[in-house]
């Protein structure tokens, strides 16, 4: 609730710990800043401890704490931006909806 997310937002940013596609199928749930932050923070965290974590514990063991702290930092370093940045980019998305039903309004 402090990042302005509801339940499916922050069920999201769970889910994508394991693998994005989760996050995918309840994202039309999601209001439009949930949408935006899991989008961000999935961008780097995305499959920590799924798929990522396997190969790297296949391909070699001593990577596994620095991919995993990496992985998070980045993840979380870009939810803390995508959140600075969410007012102006969502009144952005806003305003070009509503310029775009403008138009189709004034098509028929």
């Amino acid at each position: 609730e402090k990042l302005g997310m509801d339940e499916n937002g922050s069920a999201g940013l769970v889910a994508t710990l394991a693998n994005n596609i989760a996050m995918f199928n309840i994202m039309d749930k999601m209001n439009p800043k949930g949408k935006l932050l899991n989008v961000a923070f999935a961008v780097s965290a995305a499959f920590v401890f799924g798929d990522h974590l396997g190969f790297t514990a296949g391909v070699n063991s001593d990577m596994i704490f620095p991919v995993i702290v990496g992985k998070l930092v980045a993840g979380i370093t870009a939810l803390i931006l995508a959140n600075a940045l969410a007012p102006m980019l969502l009144s952005k998305v806003e305003a070009s909806v509503a310029k775009a039903k403008a138009e189709e309004e004034t098509e028929q």
